[in-house]
């Protein structure tokens, strides 16, 4: 236990500190644990699981299939325009005017978020952003750092907006009990989501009101003439796969619906749905392949074994158990625990390896005499929100700053915590409120 616990806590430093690319030091973390359980086993004669286990017991096959189906589906529909579509038709609306452009591009990333994930919507909107700010000789910064924030708190809304919550509903087989199949996740993300969007925009006027007001009120008007004459279909390539891939991003979405009432696999719909995308998309497969992110599913193999091994020797166990002893037997310092704790381990760890810990120490706290959905709720929102507390808590953040920084502007982690820190601490306040009104709605 001692030995897997310095693997594990040497394998989190790395990720935290980037000192070792992340899906490298996941993978070597789970290479140690594999070496120290192979060697332990040749000398001691103690087997703490067989070879067979490392593939059907540590490695979430489910998991993994639905996140490479994922970014198969984020790919296709990238690459068909439909995103920059949405996105310059949204940008046509506000015709020009910058309130009404940090107003559309936010509300965009939101239902971006929903739909394909922090990282993906803010790759999309965040470097289209770029240059509508730049063209419009306005300070890309604000736009920027709100996007960040509704990207990452927009993550708790469906089971595919963020990769926390497909590990975490996926570990549970989308139990509809938990809330984890796609409309009982819509029922109870959608809400909190909603809520923190309209929080955080509170925040925002607060904080960039003033800006807004005055950069509206000097934009020329050739400038904003000069967006409303944007063509949106210049970013698409062919029409023909543009209206496939929307026709196939809408069908999808239904078919994840649909298939939480007839108790159809997730990972099966998200499966047929990615090969569906390849087969209509037009694309060759090798180039949809060699642009997919695979450091992801790789990063999610080295965390599996890293943590199932942890908790093959009873390590999240122990864990679990001084949770539950810290809380005192009440539930609302549990929730308080559960909720903090995971934000902050995932504001300065990537929240993904820390939603993986988490998900296998809910039962043990539940055998303790809490409600799991509960518990399971908590982990989410916390490390879902967590991501906003520095630049390296989600991939969005670190997508951000580079783009900044490609530009000359360079944010430090202090710029970044100033308002990160406040938009976090007001979002865990607002989601551990939001765990005790469900406590008393469902009797949690």
């Amino acid at each position: 236990m001692i030995i897997i616990a310095v693997i594990m806590i040497a394998t989190y430093v790395l990720i935290s500190t980037e000192k070792m690319n992340k899906t490298l030091a996941a993978l070597l973390g789970g290479l140690g644990v594999l070496l120290f359980v192979k060697v332990t086993s040749l000398t001691t004669g103690v087997e703490i699981f067989t070879d067979a286990e490392i593939f059907s017991e540590l490695v979430d096959w489910q998991t993994i299939t639905i996140v490479v189906s994922v970014l198969v589906i984020v790919e296709v529909s990238r690459e068909s325009g439909l995103f920059d579509w949405l996105t310059i038709k949204l940008v046509k609306m506000t015709k020009g005017e910058p309130t009404k452009i940090f107003l559309y591009m936010n509300l965009l990333i939101f239902g971006l978020s929903a739909l394909l994930g922090a990282a993906p919507a803010f790759i999309i909107v965040g470097s289209l952003t770029l240059v509508v700010t730049k063209n419009m000789q306005l300070d890309p910064v604000p736009f920027i750092f709100s996007e960040i924030m509704i990207a990452n708190s927009g993550g708790v809304s469906t089971i595919i907006s963020s990769f926390v919550n497909i590990l975490v509903a996926s570990r549970y087989d989308l139990a509809p009990e938990h809330f984890l199949s796609y409309e009982g996740f819509i029922l109870i993300g959608v809400p909190i989501g909603i809520i923190l969007v309209l929080t955080n925009f509170v925040l925002f006027k607060f904080l960039y009101g003033k800006q807004m007001k005055e950069a509206t009120l000097s934009a020329s008007a050739d400038i904003k003439r000069i967006f409303t004459e944007l063509d949106e279909w210049q970013v698409v390539k062919d029409r023909s796969a543009f209206y496939r891939t929307a026709i196939l991003l809408v069908g999808t979405i239904a078919a994840f619906t649909i298939a939480g009432f007839i108790n159809v696999p997730f990972f099966l719909v998200a499966l047929t749905s990615a090969i569906l995308f390849i087969l209509f998309s037009g694309m060759r497969v090798e180039v949809i392949l060699r642009k997919m992110d695979w450091e992801m599913a790789l990063f999610f193999v080295g965390i599996f074994i890293l943590v199932g091994g942890a908790h093959k020797v009873g390590l999240l166990d122990l864990f679990g158990e001084s949770i539950g002893v810290m809380a005192g037997g009440n539930k609302y310092a549990l929730w308080i625990i559960i909720i903090w704790l995971s934000a902050i381990l995932s504001g300065f760890m990537d929240n993904i390896s820390v939603a993986a810990m988490l998900v296998l120490v809910i039962p043990t706290i539940a055998a303790i005499g809490f409600n799991e959905t509960s518990v399971i709720w908590a982990t989410i929102l916390g490390a879902n929100l967590g991501a906003n507390l520095t630049p390296i808590g989600g991939v969005a953040n670190i997508v951000a700053i580079s783009l900044l920084e490609k530009e000359g502007t360079h944010i430090s982690w202090l710029d970044f915590m100033k308002l990160g820190g406040v938009i976090t601490i007001v979002n865990l306040a607002v989601a551990t409120g939001y765990i005790i009104l469900l406590s008393a709605v469902f009797g949690w």
